[in-house]
């Protein structure tokens, strides 16, 4: 998995370098990109992101299972070959109000909260807020990317 480092779950958005995993950081990423309509009319954040826990793992995870069962995706070698001649466009960001002291330079690794199994996926923080972690990590496949995953549901510890 040269793009995500080892996480192996759906969905993933890959921009040039820059991959988001998870629909939480790709709905964020959509609407900061694309502000108007926005997913959130009349700025009712709280709502969607409490459905999007549950569609996400419980109803999410058993519709995977019955519908592809165990068969590995491969991702095509153009998406691979796009992020190699890309560079990561996400920008060094701190928050000093970060609970957790995580900021930009540190070795951290991101893994899902749960019994999943998932890998974990090590990199160095390039941004991190309140709702998303970025983190740059390297790939002889596809160079430098920069992984960007939710706060919420994802478990960061520093290495």
């Amino acid at each position: 998995m040269p793009l995500t480092g080892g996480y192996r779950r759906t969905p993933v958005m890959r921009i040039g370098a820059d991959i988001y995993c998870d629909s939480q950081c790709i709905l964020r990423e959509i609407d900061r990109r694309h502000v108007e309509p926005t997913f959130f009319p009349g700025g009712g954040f709280g709502l969607p992101w409490a459905i999007s826990r549950w569609t996400d793992a419980i109803l999410f995870d058993l519709v995977v299972r019955v519908a592809l069962g165990s068969a590995p995706g491969d991702l095509p070698g153009e998406a691979l070959e796009i992020a190699r001649m890309a560079e990561p466009e996400t920008k060094e960001k701190a928050d000093p109000l970060d609970p957790q002291g995580l900021a930009p330079g540190m070795t951290v690794s991101v893994t899902p909260d749960g019994d999943g199994g998932d890998p974990e996926v090590g990199g160095i923080v390039r941004m991190v807020t309140r709702d998303t972690i970025a983190i740059l990590r390297d790939d002889e496949q596809v160079g430098s990317v920069c992984v960007h995953f939710p706060r919420v549901g994802y478990r960061v510890s520093a290495i």
